[in-house]
């Protein structure tokens, strides 16, 4: 029986600024075994990864595609009301 524990880690990427950057960023992490890539946002320069090998190899896999990568803290939640909590008004 495998109890691997899947863990969540936010990564932050320096670097990733366009389209092409996130499909690089993208084939660096499908090449590592134990490591799914959950969400890739161009916006803030960040993945979001699950899997039992954990951030070291995620990191290691996207710094030798050419990016400099780091864990960074979890994205805070989203607040209610909006994009900035004030209410739906100053989202559009």
């Amino acid at each position: 029986m495998n109890t691997t524990e899947k863990t969540t880690v936010n990564i932050a990427i320096d670097g990733m600024s366009c389209g092409t950057c996130v499909a690089g960023v993208t084939r660096a992490l499908q090449g590592v075994p134990g490591v799914e890539v959950k969400q890739v946002a161009i916006g803030s320069a960040s993945v979001v990864v699950a899997g039992s090998e954990g951030a070291k190899a995620a990191v290691a896999a996207i710094n030798e595609a050419g990016f400099e990568a780091r864990p960074a803290p979890a994205a805070a939640p989203a607040k209610s009301g909006g994009c900035c909590g004030s209410g739906p008004s100053c989202c559009g």
